[in-house]
Order: C-alpha cells, then sequence, then structure tokens
C-alpha cells in the first residue's frame, strides 16, 4: 500500500515480490546453518554444569557463523548482477523494469544483514539458554519498531521505494543483534582472536581474486557457475592451510564429527 503511493499496484506488488522472492530466498540460505547450530548449542549451555565450557562452544559457534556468512555477504556485494542472472535469468523482468537490475541492488543492500541476523539467531538461543527469553523478546520488539518506523517513512518515497525495505530489514538485524549483544556480554566471553579474522580476510581475498579472474573470462552463466565453485573450493582451502581454528577447536570438531 505505500508503496502504491508512487507506483500502480500491479507494479507495487512486483516490486515487493522481488524484494521478499528473489532476494530474501538468497538472504536466508546462510542463516539456515547458524539456526541449526544455535539449536545443537542450547542444551549445552541450558545445562548449568557445563556452563564452564560454554564460552568454548559459543565461540566455535561464532567462528562458523562468520565463515559461512563472510564469504555470502562479500559474494552479494560484490557479484549480485551475476548470481540473480544465473538464478533467475530474464525472468524478472515486467512492466517495461529492469527486475535483474533492482533485485541487484536490493540483494547489496540485504546482504549486509546476513551476518548480523545469523548471530542474533545463535544469541537468542543462548539467552534464552540461560532464562533471559524476556530480554531476548523485548530487544526485537524495539528493533521491529525501528524497522517499521523507517518503512513508513521512506517506503512512500520516490526514489528509495523498494529499496528503503531492504534497509529497514537490514537495520532491524542490526539493532537486535547489538542490544543483544550487551546483553551476552554479561553472560559469556565473547571475544574473538585477531588471528582468526586476519585468516578468514586472507581467504575472502582470495575467493575474491579467484571468483574475479574465472568472470573475467567468461561472461555467461556457465563462467559465473564455474567461478563460484573454484572460489568456494580456493576459499576452504585456504581455510584448512591457514588452520584457522585453534587446536583445541579442532579437536572438538573432529569428536562431534
Amino acid at each position: 500500500n505505500l508503496l502504491s503511493m508512487n507506483f500502480s499496484n500491479n507494479v507495487s506488488i512486483f516490486l515487493y515480490g522481488l524484494e521478499g522472492g528473489a532476494v530474501s530466498s538468497l538472504v536466508t540460505i546462510p542463516t539456515i546453518f547458524s539456526f541449526a547450530i544455535a539449536s545443537v548449542i542450547l542444551p549445552n549451555i541450558a545445562n548449568s554444569k557445563r556452563i564452564f565450557n560454554a564460552n568454548g562452544k559459543l565461540k566455535l559457534s561464532l567462528k562458523i557463523i562468520l565463515i559461512i556468512t563472510i564469504p555470502c555477504v562479500v559474494s552479494f556485494v560484490l557479484f549480485p548482477n551475476r548470481l540473480i542472472e544465473v538464478l533467475y535469468l530474464n525472468r524478472l523482468n515486467a512492466y517495461g523494469m529492469n527486475g535483474i537490475l533492482i533485485a541487484s541492488k536490493l540483494l547489496s543492500v540485504s546482504s549486509f544483514g546476513i551476518v548480523f541476523l545469523a548471530i542474533n539467531q545463535l544469541y537468542s538461543s543462548c539467552l534464552q539458554a540461560v532464562d533471559e527469553r524476556y530480554v531476548a523478546t523485548r530487544n526485537l520488539i524495539i528493533a521491529v519498531v525501528a524497522k517499521f518506523v523507517v518503512e513508513v517513512i521512506f517506503l512512500p518515497s520516490k526514489f528509495l521505494n523498494i529499496y528503503s525495505l531492504a534497509v529497514a530489514n537490514t537495520l532491524c538485524y542490526v539493532l537486535v543483534m547489538v542490544l543483544n549483544h550487551f546483553e551476552m556480554k554479561l553472560h559469556f566471553d565473547l571475544k574473538i582472536e585477531f588471528e582468526f579474522f586476519s585468516k578468514l580476510i586472507f581467504s575472502n581475498i582470495v575467493m575474491v581474486l579467484t571468483v574475479v579472474s574465472i568472470m573475467s573470462a567468461s561472461i555467461d552463466w556457465l563462467g559465473t557457475v564455474v567461478a563460484v565453485i573454484f572460489g568456494a573450493i580456493m576459499y576452504f582451502i585456504c581455510l584448512i592451510s591457514t588452520k584457522i581454528f585453534t587446536k583445541k577447536e579442532r579437536a572438538i570438531l573432529k569428536y562431534r564429527v
């Protein structure tokens, strides 16, 4: 309805469908893993006898989430057009509008919220485990209200329109994660060593260089698929070769597997 203030009803539905369908489906894929991790870690933290071991497991869970989500964010920000084209071809174009271009811009903006959304899923489970579920609910309500305000103000804008929805969603994820982070610091040690981030950044740089070099040689959909596959392979090779997990963390992963 807010979009209809500047567009026809059909165009408004089309724009909302791009954000809620084509873009949101991509954004939520990386968070599936964080949801699984949050479900696994919940009983470990809820058991008071294991609370002293919870910090190590929580840090390991955060690292795994960052390893999964960061390359997704980088890819969605740097190569949104190529990814959208491969997945949807020309099926997003309608009403004389370039749906590929619009969806690509929406994906770039929305991708920044992936990390915050994924981490917050873990935080929410941890707060529930230490009986702070009402705090997590309060923080979520605050973030949703802020999201609603941004949407009401900017969705009718002739220039921002549907893009403000992506901004509002990202703001919601960031705000609720930050609020939960302050509460988490009262119960857990969340410090992650700098060495981990340096190795993660290096692995992502190698991945991007691999993808760019292959994409530059081919502009069709097959070149994009090959670039993504080889980029992912190089990324995981870098993670393994740099031993991104500590010896203790590798022991925990080996034991769990």
